[in-house]
């Protein structure tokens, strides 16, 4: 289903609506930034769906699970790559979770490369999206 902010505000403008009710809910510290360029793109269809999931997992993993106090998003054109970066102070993950299956699945379906450098405490998830595959 199409989130009807997607619609309504486009994707970069929900994801910070998104990130700023979760602020204010849960009371977290949330830095998100983005580069503009990327807004001069058009998403394929579906695309920006599965992007705004993914992230939405990233998020949920990190409150429920993670009991972090805050979050950083960075989307960054780099390249011909759509450069994804979440990070957050919580407890982190283990490999054994379904969240990373879930999130290596998202993560297919926009033919990217998934990595998730080693970190003493919190969650570190990088994505490089090549942009034709996500814009069109």
């Amino acid at each position: 289903l199409m989130p009807a902010v997607l619609t309504e505000f486009g994707f970069f403008p929900a994801i910070k609506e998104y990130l700023s009710k979760q602020e204010k809910f849960y009371h977290i510290r949330t830095t998100y930034r983005y580069s503009d360029q990327l807004t001069h793109f058009s998403f394929r269809e579906g695309m920006d769906v599965n992007l705004y999931r993914l992230i939405q997992e990233l998020i949920h993993n990190t409150i429920k699970h993670g009991r972090a106090q805050s979050i950083s998003l960075v989307l960054l054109k780099e390249n011909d790559n759509l450069q994804l970066r979440y990070e957050d102070d919580g407890s982190g993950m283990p490999d054994t979770s379904p969240m990373p299956r879930v999130l290596h699945y998202r993560g297919e379906l926009m033919g990217a490369t998934v990595k998730r450098p080693g970190s003493s405490s919190g969650l570190i998830y990088e994505f490089t999206i090549p942009l034709k595959r996500i814009f069109q």
